[in-house]
């Protein structure tokens, strides 16, 4: 609660400083200007240069300063009393190698026309800038509440690595995987293998190939490596590889990497590490996407639109939409073909061909496309809407499907 003083009495104020919240001494050259807001610029000032003093003195144990702020010769307004704390240090980038720093804090006073209350005593805390010229670093660790010696401050960055180095060394087994790849974390495979004269590639332990193929097939976020010792440079040649799953019923993985001999290697993998089959290209020998599209070649879409029921059409759910209407623009745009295919209910592949694409508005995706009977089926859909598909055979196409009694089965086999 602020202490009421009539403006025209004097009274003593104590004054405390802090930095960085901690007691610190009264600065060596350090001045208060106590002012109000209703009679600036008329002011009290008190001051400290060293060992002279001007309206003040300094306590024994050098941490307060007693202001005498006589008021009775020094009108200054009313209202609160606010104050400036201006500290100086010497520093030579200054003019007259000083430099100062301005604190501006409220007192504990309200200066009034009514009697003051019964002390005329108060006590002030003022809060001095940051002030770092003149501290060490020990000093400023000090300040901010560092309670070690000086020589245990210097040996804690030594102390902070060997820490760091233990904590590397800790068992990290514990640790969530999907913690690490928040952080770009991810556990990386390699295998050895070797290239032959001709191109061939051999892997030593097969076994252990295989159980590398099928963990890394079942966990996507795995980096894998083709690690080489007999590399051009003779060094450890690294090359990232591509693992997939071509086959469960038998396991068959298909696995690319760029070999030490600058060839792209395409291996066939059985479930025992055997390598069943396998290619070789020259990197020279292959195109780029701008060479092929100087020669009007465009790419293929496929989109598989899963399985085909005759009595229900196929199923678009979100995803298959949203595929088939990126595809559906690419093909308008002109930058690519199309090509769909399907299953029927028995596992059977379908393929459609004399595919219609038609977009209207950016909105509305309308496809035509035959189906393998040379019936003419549409689909028409809303993008990013399944519930707005419409699909069937188009009106006059026929059944496909011959029924009459004329044609029997000694006529025609299959049709």
């Amino acid at each position: 609660m602020a202490t009421r003083i009539n403006h025209r009495s004097d009274f003593i104020s104590y004054e405390q400083f802090t930095r960085y919240d901690k007691p610190v001494a009264v600065p060596e050259k350090v001045r208060i200007t106590y002012f109000t807001e209703t009679g600036f610029p008329r002011c009290f000032v008190a001051e400290r240069n060293g060992n002279i003093l001007k309206n003040c003195s300094l306590s024994a144990d050098g941490k307060s300063l007693m202001v005498y702020i006589a008021l009775s010769r020094n009108y200054i307004g009313t209202g609160p009393l606010k104050k400036i704390i201006t500290e100086t240090v010497e520093d030579a980038n200054f003019p007259n190698g000083e430099k100062r720093v301005d604190s501006v804090s409220d007192s504990n006073v309200v200066l009034w026309s009514g009697n003051s209350d019964n002390s005329l005593e108060t006590e002030n805390e003022s809060e001095l800038r940051d002030f770092l010229y003149g501290y060490s670093a020990y000093e400023l660790a000090k300040i901010h509440g560092y309670e070690g010696t000086e020589e245990e401050y210097a040996l804690a960055p030594l102390l902070a690595i060997n820490e760091l180095e233990n904590y590397a060394k800790k068992d990290l087994s514990n640790v969530r995987l999907a913690d690490l790849r928040e952080k770009g974390v991810y556990p990386v495979e390699s295998f050895v293998y070797s290239v032959d004269n001709d191109h061939s590639v051999s892997v030593g332990n097969k076994e252990a190939f295989a159980a590398l193929l099928g963990s890394v097939s079942e966990n996507l976020d795995s980096l894998l490596y083709a690690q080489s010792i007999t590399s051009s440079a003779g060094d450890l040649g690294l090359s990232a590889a591509a693992v997939s799953l071509l086959g469960n019923d038998p396991l068959l993985y298909s696995v690319t990497f760029v070999g030490n001999d600058t060839y792209l290697h395409v291996l066939r993998v059985d479930g025992s590490g055997a390598i069943t089959r396998q290619y070789a290209y020259q990197l020279d020998d292959m195109v780029t996407k701008d060479w092929l599209s100087t020669r009007s070649y465009l790419p293929t879409r496929i989109v598989d639109m899963g399985e085909y029921s005759s009595s229900e059409g196929f199923d678009f759910n979100e995803p298959l939409l949203a595929e088939l209407a990126s595809a559906m623009q690419a093909v308008s745009e002109g930058k690519a073909t199309l090509l769909l295919k399907a299953s029927n209910s028995y596992g059977d592949p379908l393929f459609f061909s004399g595919i219609v694409v038609r977009i209207k508005d950016g909105i509305d995706y309308e496809l035509t496309f035959l189906m393998d009977n040379g019936r003419s089926y549409w689909v028409s859909f809303e993008a990013g809407y399944p519930d707005s598909v419409q699909q069937g055979f188009t009106e006059g196409g026929g059944s496909g499907t011959i029924t009459s009694e004329a044609y029997t089965d000694k006529d025609y086999g299959e049709i």
